[in-house]
């Protein structure tokens, strides 16, 4: 996990579904598969979760707290979205592209 200092929008759903008391904090951090000492620093915003996990905490959330499922959509696309890119599904481009599609 590498360190960061913004609020993703996992942080913000993490904090939002244990600050509401919609599920219990080790209840939590079983289902997830990690430690209390790093569930806390991904809540805090100090280390940032693998895609991986955020996608585990999406499907969590989608399962069991459907009030949050939008901003539970939103994490889980967006680290579906950088597995995709990690893994080279998608197409990168190596250059810019032809004089006709520039603005």
């Amino acid at each position: 996990m590498s360190t960061c200092s913004r609020r993703t929008p996992a942080v913000r759903l993490l904090g939002k579904v244990l600050d509401a008391g919609m599920m219990d904090r080790e209840i939590l951090q079983e289902s997830l598969g990690i430690s209390v000492s790093e569930l806390e620093a991904f809540r805090s915003g100090t280390t940032r979760a693998p895609a991986e996990l955020r996608l585990r905490l999406a499907s969590i959330v989608l399962a069991f707290v459907p009030e949050y499922a939008r901003a539970a959509q939103r994490v889980k696309q967006a680290a579906e979205a950088e597995v995709a890119f990690r893994t080279t599904t998608t197409v990168t481009h190596r250059t810019t592209p032809p004089f006709r599609f520039r603005a």
